[in-house]
């Protein structure tokens, strides 16, 4: 931590010596001749690369053959939905049964976002920084659907789909804009992440349409009317 901080420091008072920001750390490391030292940062540093990796790799490759090829497979078929309201014990078990294919679709996802994520990375840092960008502010968007859902009675599921579609439409317009008629220019909303004005929009709309559906959602189930009376009472 104290060698990262010096070489935050260098890298803000313009120092010739670093050469590549992002190998700052690694730099100021060597420069103290403890090899021992600059073996243990580097070691952490690729576990830790290669274990978020990893984890992401899973994710989302469970998230692709599980959630969406497999439901779009039980919907084609008529039959109910994994973890849907409708599934039954005898869809469990021809989950259990099927496993080995979902294995095996779930490695083969694995290898294509593997070797799509190491042709990303031969790219130009401004790209990088782009898609992170792009992916931070459009995750930035569920935020008001996540927390009203859990804390707030009167969110419905269509303000939540409702202000994430409004959320994401706002910040590719914010964008566009700043690209195409501002040339990129740091003027253009003073600054400001582009995903804050997005997000006051989310949260407009998700407040808006609660407000307006709550009544009509809740009064089609009286069942599900007294589940939430009794969670937040």
């Amino acid at each position: 931590m104290l060698y990262g901080i010096i070489a935050m420091a260098a890298l803000g008072l313009g120092s010739g010596q670093i050469k590549n920001p992002e190998a700052a750390l690694l730099e100021m490391i060597s420069y103290s001749g403890c090899g021992v030292m600059l073996g243990i940062v580097t070691t952490f540093i690729l576990a830790a690369s290669l274990g978020t990796l990893d984890s992401t790799l899973i994710s989302l490759s469970g998230i692709l053959s599980n959630d969406i090829v497999m439901n779009i497979k039980n919907i084609a078929n008529g039959k109910a939905c994994i973890g849907g309201k409708e599934s039954t014990d005898e869809g469990i078990k021809n989950t259990a049964n099927n496993g080995g294919a979902e294995v095996k679709l779930t490695c083969c996802f694995i290898l294509l976002l593997g070797v799509s994520a190491y042709f990303l990375s031969l790219k130009t840092l401004p790209l990088l920084v782009i898609m992170i960008n792009y992916a931070s502010s459009g995750i930035l968007q569920v935020l008001p659907a996540a927390i009203g859902g859990l804390y707030w009675k009167k969110s419905t599921p269509i303000a939540a789909i409702s202000s994430m579609i409004v959320g994401v439409a706002t910040f590719l317009t914010l964008d566009w804009v700043k690209v195409n008629l501002y040339q990129n220019s740091e003027s253009f909303m003073h600054g400001y992440f582009l995903g804050l004005p997005a997000l006051l929009a989310s949260l407009f709309v998700f407040i808006l349409v609660s407000l307006l559906t709550w009544r009509s959602y809740y009064a089609a189930d009286v069942s599900r009317r007294l589940v939430i009376d009794g969670l937040f009472k």
